[in-house]
């Protein structure tokens, strides 16, 4: 959940720096059997500026991740590598755009070279996630060919997550495993390239913005101790943010990277030099090994003659249907919200004139840096609007609601024959149709508390209050799953104001006697949701790092959390895969240092 950086928690994300700062040394010289270590960069003496008042410090909460970061990192909002940076956001329009995904299994990185042609095979079965500020939020996956299709509109944002499947096993998709499209210009086409592991390194960038009364700059630090100690900063994390990661070693050039709500970004890359350059031109060199991890923490200092404008957006079932904007909200949203993409737009009432459209990330908050004074502040349709006031050295919280309506789940059970298990969806529509009375299973949401449905004497089960968004089904004895005539093994949506029909078999072995163990992971249809019959369908569920995965069965990078938790700097994990106890790193980020999941994206015309 978006998180108020308001004062407090700002001067304790700069003790939280202070912490880490001074801890990437014996991190990093434990990681020295696996991991390259960081270019050394020059560390600027910090300014200790008397001009920011010293409030309260909250009391560090460190991580208690102990395991291998691989399998068991905390995780946090998804981080993105951004197609064209160029771009301004745009405003949907009537206009169909297609946006076409292929995904790739290689051995090595094909470079610029076309990858059937360098030895790479189609990604099958690879499922995709998709949302965009039109109201799309649908997950699917690739066919025989690797590919999907998704229906957008011009203009629209777009992000496509790629999310865990056994089909990638062994494989990391380059990049962070999350494309972001400030706004389509038509159809579009999206490669992503999943190389195997070990032939890929790890780059973690964590980010700061401090406001000071000098002169802006961005500070790089690398792993050795820093002098940065007066905790008289009202720091926070720089997110939004889009740094350039620069290197030979990526074929398609530099790509543009987002910085998350955690103030960080991972990623996977091939092995080389890089540059990493701020917003502001600042850059620092990171040499990134096989299976190594390079670090780089970016400090930006921002004049305190500038306020911050945090803009939020949040997607609610309950209430009443339309838009709302909100000035320095009290607290969280209802349980109904969920963080999503949209467009504010921000005019100075002083100076008047039009108002610039500000697209706010699917992460549900955009912070803006502007000069003290009054703003108004209007919803994506112009539906609701409410001035906001920019105070020099402070943060101002717009927050912009929309509610929409619920829609429905109804699902349909049916039983097979002892010891028959389908292959196709008219196998079990055909030879499966005795109905599954009082069977409970389990609806997971990609972003809730997960509920039951329980089937009644017809083998039917509904419910007519579900918030829109993906949602994946689990239960014992699940070999098939189908909504609406498609595979939903991984998940399926649910929109505003209709009903999602779910189709649900179960298989049973007749010579076990209890008829109770499932058909497992490998049946078509069946996904990998019931391996030895535990009905658990973990792994299926968008996350919050870019892998789609719930937190019990997560072999990527980082498990799938909510930021709202997030109370601890990352940790530098180890740059292998051997288990290393992390270190207590400080307040306000998320306990999540790894390199995430990532794509290679190349975008062309069709």
């Amino acid at each position: 959940m978006t998180r108020h950086y308001r004062r407090q928690s700002q001067l304790a994300f700069a003790l939280a720096l202070m912490l880490v700062l001074a801890g990437f040394a014996g991190t990093m010289r434990a990681m020295a059997q696996d991991a390259t270590p960081v270019a050394q960069t020059e560390v600027l003496p910090v300014e200790d500026d008397s001009t920011t008042p010293v409030d309260a410090v909250e009391t560090p909460v460190p991580t208690t991740d102990e395991s291998t970061p691989e399998a068991a990192d905390p995780g946090v909002d998804p981080a993105s590598v951004i197609v064209d940076p160029t771009q301004e956001a745009g405003t949907p329009t009537a206009t169909s755009a297609i946006v076409t995904v292929f995904a790739y299994l290689c051995a090595t990185d094909p470079g610029n070279s076309d990858p059937v042609s360098a030895g790479c095979t189609a990604g099958s079965g690879v499922p995709y996630a998709a949302t965009d500020n039109n109201g799309l939020n649908v997950t699917q996956s690739t066919d025989g060919s690797g590919s999907t299709s998704f229906a957008s509109v011009v203009g629209a944002s777009f992000d496509v997550i790629q999310q865990a499947s056994a089909a990638t096993s062994g494989y990391v998709p380059l990049g962070d495993g999350h494309l972001e499209v400030i706004s389509l210009q038509g159809d579009t086409t999206l490669t992503f390239i999943n190389v195997a592991k070990l032939e890929t390194g790890r780059v973690q960038i964590v980010a700061g913005l401090c406001p000071t009364s000098e002169q802006s700059r961005t500070e790089w630090h690398s792993n050795q101790p820093s002098t940065f100690g007066a905790a008289a900063f009202s720091c926070g994390p720089n997110v939004g943010a889009v740094f350039t990661l620069s290197s030979d070693a990526l074929s398609d050039g530099s790509w543009a990277i987002r910085i998350e709500a955690d103030g960080t970004w991972r990623g996977y890359v091939p092995v080389g030099e890089y540059v990493v350059t701020s917003p502001d031109g600042f850059s620092t060199n990171l040499s990134v090994a096989s299976a190594g991890l390079a670090v780089g923490v970016a400090i930006t200092f921002v004049q305190q003659e500038d306020g911050t404008l945090l803009l939020e957006h949040f997607l609610c079932s309950d209430g009443i249907e339309g838009e709302y904007v909100e000035v320095d909200p009290a607290g969280d949203p209802d349980a109904s919200c969920v963080p999503a993409a949209t467009i504010a737009y921000v005019t100075d009432v002083a100076e008047g004139g039009p108002s610039t459209p500000i697209l706010v990330a699917q992460n549900g908050s955009t912070p803006r840096s502007l000069k003290p004074g009054e703003y108004e502040v209007d919803s994506q349709n112009g539906l609701a609007s409410g001035t906001a006031s920019v105070i020099a050295g402070q943060t101002t919280t717009v927050r912009l609601l929309t509610v929409a309506t619920t829609g429905a789940i109804a699902v349909d059970g049916f039983i097979c024959p002892d010891g028959v298990t389908p292959t196709s969806q008219d196998e079990f529509a055909t030879q499966c149709t005795e109905a599954w009375t009082g069977k409970t299973f389990t609806i997971t949401p990609d972003a809730g508390v997960p509920f039951t449905m329980q089937t009644d004497g017809s083998g039917g089960a509904s419910n007519d209050a579900v918030v829109p968004g993906a949602y994946s089904l689990s239960g014992s004895n699940v070999c098939g799953i189908f909504a609406g005539g498609i595979d939903a093994s991984f998940g399926f949506n649910v929109t505003s104001g209709n009903t999602t029909g779910v189709s649900v078999y179960g298989c049973f072995d007749p010579d076990d006697g209890t008829g109770g163990n499932a058909a497992g992971g490998n049946a078509s249809g069946g996904g990998n949701n019931n391996t030895g019959g535990n009905g658990s369908n973990t792994g299926n569920t968008i996350g919050g790092d870019g892998t789609g995965m719930s937190n019990s069965s997560n072999d990527l990078p980082y498990a799938s959390n909510s930021a709202s938790g997030v109370t601890a700097l990352p940790n530098t994990g180890t740059g292998s895969d051997s288990s290393l106890p992390l270190m207590p790193l400080g307040i306000f980020f998320a306990a999540a240092l790894m390199a995430g999941i990532g794509i290679r994206l190349r975008r062309h015309a069709i």
